[in-house]
C-alpha cells in the first residue's frame, strides 16, 4: 500500500498542476537541487534532503516547481488507496482514478466524463 516515484524537474518546470488528493497522503523528499512546494498557506523553499508530509484533503493542495537555474530531482512517496478523487483547484477539474486490476486498463475519468484531458490545463 506504498508507492514511490522519482521525478526529474528541469529549471522553470512544474511537476504537475496544483492538486488535492482525497484518498492518499504523500511524502516529498528532495534528492538533489532546490524546489518550491506550493501549498495553500504559501510557498515553501526546499533543498536537498528536505522532506514534507502532504496530507489528504483541501489543506494538502500542492505543486512542486523548480524556480532555480539547475535541474532538481525528488521522490514522492504515496499511499496507494483506490479509488482516488483528485481536485485541481487552479482549473476546477476533478478526476477519479482506479488502479488497473487483473490486466485491465485503469479507470480515469474527469468530471466532464472524458478519459483524457491535458493534465496541465489550467494549472
Amino acid at each position: 500500500m506504498l508507492g514511490a516515484s522519482v521525478f526529474f524537474l528541469p529549471p522553470g518546470e512544474k511537476s504537475f498542476p496544483s492538486h488535492v488528493h482525497r484518498a492518499n497522503e504523500e511524502l516529498l523528499l528532495v534528492l538533489e537541487g532546490d524546489v518550491e512546494l506550493r501549498k495553500p498557506e504559501g510557498v515553501h523553499q526546499m533543498t536537498t534532503g528536505d522532506a514534507e508530509l502532504i496530507t489528504r484533503g483541501a489543506g494538502g493542495a500542492h505543486q512542486v516547481i523548480n524556480t532555480s537555474a539547475a535541474p532538481a530531482r525528488f521522490i514522492m512517496f504515496s499511499t496507494l488507496v483506490y479509488p482516488e478523487v483528485a481536485e485541481y483547484p487552479d482549473s476546477g477539474n476533478i478526476g477519479v482514478v482506479d488502479a488497473a486490476r487483473g490486466g485491465e486498463e485503469p479507470l480515469m475519468r474527469f468530471l466532464d466524463g472524458s478519459t483524457e484531458r491535458d493534465y496541465f490545463e489550467g494549472g
